[in-house]
């Protein structure tokens, strides 16, 4: 989680841009954030201070991602079906993957983009 005694908004960068050209998930969100903020749309990032100990962040927090498997789940699962069809039932039904949950995280300034490009694709 970004430290609250020092995060600081700032607009997003090009570079952070061209990362997100690589994720469509993460440029679809970012570009609907970007409708609802405005022109551009803010992050948030930690500029160090003495309670975080100069990193930016502090704590921790989760990203989840659950798929609920009800009967028509466990009967593509048993039925052997491809998993991207399994995963099309799971997202119509609303589940929100890795990155999705994390996206939410960085544009509420929980954590940064820096941080979920770290933990989710590497």
């Amino acid at each position: 989680k970004i430290c609250m005694e020092c995060r600081a908004s700032y607009d997003i960068s090009a570079e952070e841009r061209a990362r997100l050209a690589d994720y469509p998930v993460l440029k679809q969100t970012f570009e609907q954030a970007k409708e609802m903020q405005g022109e551009t749309a803010r992050l948030y990032r930690g500029k160090g201070c003495a309670v975080c100990g100069d990193s930016g962040y502090r704590s921790r927090i989760g990203i989840f991602e659950v798929m609920e498997i009800n009967d028509a789940i466990q009967k593509l699962i048993l039925g052997r079906a491809p998993h991207s069809e399994i995963l099309k039932a799971a997202r119509d039904q609303g589940m929100h993957t890795l990155l999705e949950n994390g996206v939410k995280k960085v544009l509420g300034g929980i954590t940064t983009l820096e941080e979920l490009f770290r933990v989710v694709t590497e």
